[in-house]
């Protein structure tokens, strides 16, 4: 058979095996392995070189290449201070010392800036907590401000990256393909900015006592270029198509890279409080309530700020988390808790959330106090220790610490910010004694004046009582028998014949001792009939 034939056949017998078939199998030889492609980072070292990235051709290293991605921060927000200036500069706010007149726009120092936030001096403060519907209350008085801020909005997700493998190690820096690169992968914690006074609106803008100040908070935040790959399967930067696919072809698939981070916010100005660490930090800065001495420079805590600005320090700070049992003030401007007409102490329950406890809450281990002794809130989430219960004179070290609160049967440690003031004992001494008549008749009644000062001792330390709460505090009485325990059995309180006083004085009136003559006379004259009540008994111990 020819040659020609034998492949007629052939091919005649492979076209009836395909005909009889519905699947056929064919094997071809295994063609070569594609080529890897670039990774991100070889990729960017490429654009670099060639001058399609703007950046330094020498500063290509990983740790190089992460800068890159992440982007410049934001620019700094303006300080409290330098937004203020700009707000009084056109002399159109008004002025809270001098209520209808505008603020100088000359006055815009350091030393102004805090003059102007201390404002006109106001009423005796209360103890600020949270109300049931969230906010800030001052008293009874809802502020309608929220205690707690919006939440922030999520920051978009990072766009999964392609080889290079990226980690964080075991210390807590990035690792490119098993390479320690000695870069932090995470910041430390900001420091909470805190003020009251000055405050950050919903709109991101400063507000000062409550005044929208049209000047934005915060600096914008930095923008990190935008890494995506497209449909076509190229490498996109911030949309636009470089013409490199983001993969080799017919390459083995590489491990998924971890989330980019998001751009760093730029920095917040400085608050109120911050610059007023700074300025008081000299130890020159004149104390506010004692214009002969400075304020100290270690004062600087937030407590010290608020007292610096309002001239009180009836706040102490509530730890949030825990239940805070806290002493009220019954004078601000004195600075005491102690109420002079019972001499007792009312606290205030705040549950963990800051909100005042309801009525049944037992509190116990005040320090200082008896260690039996339990105290029940009323409606108001208050109780009162009575003066006989408060240490007497006790070191700041024995009245301070956390106290045992009972809520439902159940018993837990409170905060570590319970103080417990000392009770305040009162003293009147004689500073004069002297006698005197009513008038120049020699029958008129004659007294013992005897003049009182009061005084009054506080954490140790006698001083004089205050002007501003005098009152009655002195009352006087006879007493029937001085052998006898002194007591309301034993007391005289008729005034009338005997005696009378005020707030500093005590007249006594002096016994008579009448002749032989005025005695037989009593009944035919009516002034020695009168006096005849004062007559001296012979007793030693006549008043």
């Amino acid at each position: 058979m020819s040659k020609f034939k034998f492949v007629q056949w052939y091919g005649i017998v492979v076209c009836l095996l395909m005909a009889a078939c519905t699947d056929v199998d064919i094997t071809m030889p295994k063609g070569p392995k594609g080529d890897t492609g670039l990774s991100a980072y070889e990729f960017w070292k490429e654009k670099v070189a060639d001058g399609t990235v703007d950046w330094p051709k020498d500063r290509t290293e990983v740790a190089d290449f992460f800068k890159y991605l992440k982007g410049n921060d934001g620019k700094d927000g303006k300080s409290a201070f330098d937004q203020w200036k700009d707000m009084i500069a056109d002399g159109s706010v008004d002025n809270p010392h001098n209520p209808g007149s505008k603020w100088p726009a000359g006055n815009n120092t350091v030393q102004d800036f805090w003059y102007f936030l201390t404002g006109a001096t106001g009423e005796s403060g209360q103890t600020p907590h949270i109300g049931d519907n969230g906010h800030w209350f001052v008293g009874n008085e809802d502020t309608g401000i929220a205690a707690q801020g919006e939440a922030g909005k999520d920051g978009a997700n990072g766009k999964d990256a392609v080889p290079p493998t990226v980690t964080i190690g075991a210390n807590d820096h990035w690792f490119v393909n098993g390479v320690d690169t000695g870069k932090k992968a995470t910041g430390t914690d900001g420091k909470d900015g805190v003020s009251p006074t000055i405050t950050i609106g919903n709109n991101g803008n400063w507000f000062v006592d409550g005044t929208d100040t049209g000047k934005k908070a915060v600096g914008a935040d930095g923008k990190s270029p935008e890494v995506a790959i497209g449909e076509n399967g190229n490498w996109y930067i911030n949309g636009t198509d470089t013409g490199k696919p983001s993969f080799g072809k017919a390459g083995k698939d590489g491990t998924n890279g971890t989330n980019g981070t998001n751009g760093a916010n730029g920095a917040n100005g400085k608050s109120a409080y911050e610059l007023w660490k700074e300025y008081i930090a000299s130890g020159e800065v004149d104390n506010p309530h004692k214009p002969d001495q400075k304020w100290p420079a270690d004062r600087n805590k937030q407590t010290d700020f608020w007292d610096f600005l309002t001239g009180r320090s009836s706040v102490i700070e509530i730890q949030v988390g825990k239940y805070n049992v806290i002493p009220d003030y019954w004078n601000s401007q004195l600075r005491e808790y102690v109420i002079p007409t019972d001499g007792s102490v009312l606290f205030t329950v705040y549950d963990k959330t800051g909100k005042k406890v309801a009525a049944g809450v037992q509190v116990s281990g005040l320090p200082g106090v008896g260690a039996t002794e339990t105290f029940t809130t009323d409606d108001n989430g208050q109780f009162k220790v009575t003066w006989d219960k408060l240490p007497d004179n006790q070191p700041l070290s024995h009245r301070t610490g956390s106290v045992t609160v009972t809520v439902g049967g159940v018993q837990e440690t409170s905060a570590n910010n319970t103080l417990v003031p000392n009770r305040v004992n009162v003293r009147a001494t004689v500073s004069t004694v002297y006698l005197s008549n009513a008038s120049s008749d020699i029958n008129s009644t004659r007294y013992a004046n005897i003049s009182f000062k009061f005084e009054r001792q506080i954490d140790g330390e006698w001083g004089d009582y205050p002007s501003s709460l005098n009152s009655y505090m002195m009352k006087a009485a006879k007493i029937k028998d001085i052998n006898l325990p002194v007591n309301e059995q034993n007391l005289d309180k008729d005034k009338s014949q005997t005696y009378d006083y005020g707030y500093s004085y005590l007249r006594i009136r002096r016994p008579l001792v009448l002749t032989p003559t005025e005695k037989a006379n009593v009944a035919k004259n009516d002034t020695i009939n009168g006096l005849l009540k004062y007559e001296w008994d012979g007793n030693e111990f006549y008043s």
